[in-house]
């Protein structure tokens, strides 16, 4: 396919897919540009296949694929250069998996820019807060508060972070977000809803709410901004629009978060409130249950807002004390547990990065927006346990009747308001045990990552197979890859092979020039017909063999350079030195996983030995995420080729001959 032009190429899938307009991500795997268009109907399929250097099109579950073949990295280059910042590349796919799936997705996306600055600032609250408990630094003083201004700053003008942050995503007008997330904390409406007085706007009754610290609010007026910009691109002439559009979105959307988002939040919070409070008096295990389980999700969503009022009320009434606040302690530090168990589980150093300041943020100072935001959520499963650890810990906690006398810092720190109220040992405990289930469950459950730096130095430490009578092997890798010549005997193979496939592979290797292609990891081979791939089983990627893996540990099967490398670590191209080009495709549509579960070792280019590990792959959890595991190798070139001889189905080891090329 070296005759193509990328460049025309890319501009004709992009006119045919229906425009920049109709994008809404792209990214690409070792063969297949991957796009998720708004309307699929819009593309001219027919017209794209007909293109030259386009080898088939599909569209599985949403995702409107074209493959391309091993040069598909030179296609991208091209086709992201002419889309620019129409769509978004790579990071997220908000079409694919359940609402949840894609609102996590979408929502590690938009917190990854900030998520650093949210955990340093948690830091300083988190010192700031043990400094104010010892009597450092008096809460009074200026000292203080202008500290606690920097460490607050961000996190009241968070909805402004998440309007920069996701217009990229959301393809908003960013300027246009940002005076939305502005208007919503502009002082006249903080000092209407610290007020308490009836609002109407136009004659329609307005509940004030407070935005400072809010993601939902802002999220989906971001949403209903995006549609409406689509809209009025469409009917706004060009000499007005930049300055008619804003108008008009500013003009409509402040009025309309103010007017939906504030009664149907307040009143979810106050029915929330009234029911889980009211529990309390005859079944306190469960109100605890509910509110150490779920407190994270409240806030998440702006929930908490009546709590806080709840305990405002009481704190002020006769009794002096709140059992509302007990609970909360098991929440707080069950997600920052998990996010500390991350720190041990994780194999990126990235993320281990921000996870040691967001636990220690959370556990001593409260604050867990970075444990959250920049850890728990976006890896899902250490969320998950640090809402069950909560759960637990708050059934134990409330059952003892603990509580406050003060707005206490559900934190370690803030234990000691909670020693007057209640049993102070089942709030030690439950505290405990909250930390504990969600730690314990993260550091066993949760997905290692991948490496974010690998090096290629490792091999495999395996003593050499050989057969009866045949000479030493050098070295301690068993996988050996060669070119036979007519002169050579290839009786003295170092490697065993099954009977089933050493008569017809062995008389193929014979002819001069073929090139043997070795099994990457132990497991059956499978005729490539029979993958569930259709592009890869009708041949159109090339002729091959598919092995189902046994082990995780996958090696080249053949010496040459390294000409594909996907980010994603699941995909490898090798041309060898007399230009078979074999590609190592592992698992089918493992590039959704994003990397997760692969650990590559090999460098991302060069030279590789048949039989230097490429990626350790967790294939239980690849299962476990609804991905076949079946190993694809594939001659790119074959069409370039001989004939291409594969081993017949059966048990394989690594190293075992699977495929013989043959020159032309």
């Amino acid at each position: 396919m070296g005759s193509v032009d990328f460049q025309t190429l890319a501009s004709d899938i992009l006119r045919l897919v229906g425009g920049g307009e109709n994008l809404v991500s792209y990214t690409h795997c070792a063969t297949r540009l991957r796009l998720n268009l708004s309307d699929e109907s819009k593309a001219d399929t027919a017209a794209i296949k007909e293109l030259d250097g386009v080898i088939a099109v599909r569209h599985p579950n949403g995702q409107y694929q074209i493959v391309i073949g091993n040069e598909v990295p030179e296609l991208f280059a091209q086709f992201a250069a002419l889309v620019g910042d129409d769509a978004a590349a790579v990071a997220v796919d908000e079409r694919r998996g359940g609402p949840l799936a894609r609102f996590i997705a979408l929502f590690s996306a938009v917190m990854q820019p900030i998520v650093w600055a949210l955990t340093g600032l948690g830091m300083v609250k988190a010192v700031l807060s043990a400094l104010s408990m010892f009597e450092i630094i008096k809460t009074e003083s200026p000292t203080y508060a202008i500290l606690s201004a920097g460490a607050d700053g961000m996190f009241y003008f968070l909805p402004v972070f998440l309007a920069l942050a996701a217009s990229k995503w959301l393809k908003t007008d960013m300027v246009t977000s940002v005076a939305i997330a502005v208007a919503l904390l502009h002082p006249s409406i903080a000092s209407l809803a610290e007020a308490g007085t009836s609002v109407s706007f136009f004659g329609l009754p307005v509940v004030m709410l407070t935005y400072a610290n809010s993601f939902v609010p802002i999220f989906l007026a971001m949403w209903l901004q995006s549609y409406m910009e689509r809209g009025l691109n469409k009917v706004l002439p060009d000499a007005v629009r930049d300055v008619v559009r804003p108008m008009i979105v500013i003009t409509v959307m402040v009025p309309l978060v103010l007017i939906t988002m504030g009664p149907a939040t307040v009143h979810a919070s106050n029915l929330l409130t009234d029911l889980i409070t009211g529990f309390f008096g005859d079944m306190p295990w469960l109100a605890g249950l509910i509110l150490g389980g779920l407190w994270e999700l409240f806030v998440i969503f702006g929930l908490h807002w009546g709590f806080i009022l709840h305990i405002t009320n009481e704190l002020a009434s006769g009794s002096g004390h709140t059992l509302v606040t007990g609970p909360l302690v098991a929440s707080v530090v069950a997600q920052s547990a998990a996010t500390l168990a991350v720190v041990f589980r994780s194999r990126s150093n990235k993320r281990r990065g921000v996870a040691v300041p967001a636990a220690l943020s959370g556990l001593f100072a409260g604050v867990t927006e970075p444990a959250v935001y920049g850890v728990n959520l976006p890896l899902r499963r250490p969320f998950y346990f640090g809402l069950l650890g909560g759960a637990i810990g708050g059934a134990i906690a409330a059952s003892g009747g603990s509580g406050s006398s003060s707005f206490a810092v559900p934190s370690l720190l803030g234990l000691t308001e909670f020693t007057e109220v209640g049993d102070f040992t089942l709030e030690l405990a439950g505290t405990a045990v909250a930390a504990v289930i969600a730690f314990v469950l993260t550091l066993v459950f949760a997905p290692r990552e991948r490496r974010d730096e690998k090096s290629s130095d490792q091999s495999f430490e395996t003593t050499p197979i050989r057969l009866p009578g045949a000479g030493p092997v050098t070295g301690s890798n068993p996988i050996v890859s060669k070119v036979v010549t007519s002169s050579e005997d290839t009786s003295t193979s170092a490697i065993p092979m099954t009977a089933s496939s050493a008569i017809p592979l062995a008389m193929a290797a014979a002819d001069e020039g073929a090139v043997e292609i070795r099994c990457p990891v132990r497991g059956r081979a499978i005729p490539l017909s029979e993958v569930t791939d259709p592009v890869v089983a009708a041949g159109l990627l090339g002729k091959g063999v598919a092995i189902a893996p046994e082990e995780g540990r996958v090696c080249a099967p053949v010496s040459g350079e390294l000409v594909t490398g996907a980010d994603s670590d699941h995909a490898y191209g090798i041309r060898t030195a007399e230009g078979v080009e074999v590609l190592v495709h592992v698992g089918i549509n493992t590039v959704e996983l994003r990397g997760e579960h692969f650990y590559r070792v090999v460098a991302p280019s060069g030279y590789v030995e048949a039989g230097d590990i490429l990626v350790d792959v967790d294939f239980p959890s690849v299962e476990a995420a609804g991905y076949d595991n079946t190993i694809m190798m594939t001659i790119m070139n074959t069409n370039e080729l001989g004939e291409v001889v594969p081993a017949s189905p059966g048990p394989k080891a690594a190293g075992d001959l699977v495929m013989v090329v043959k020159q032309k």
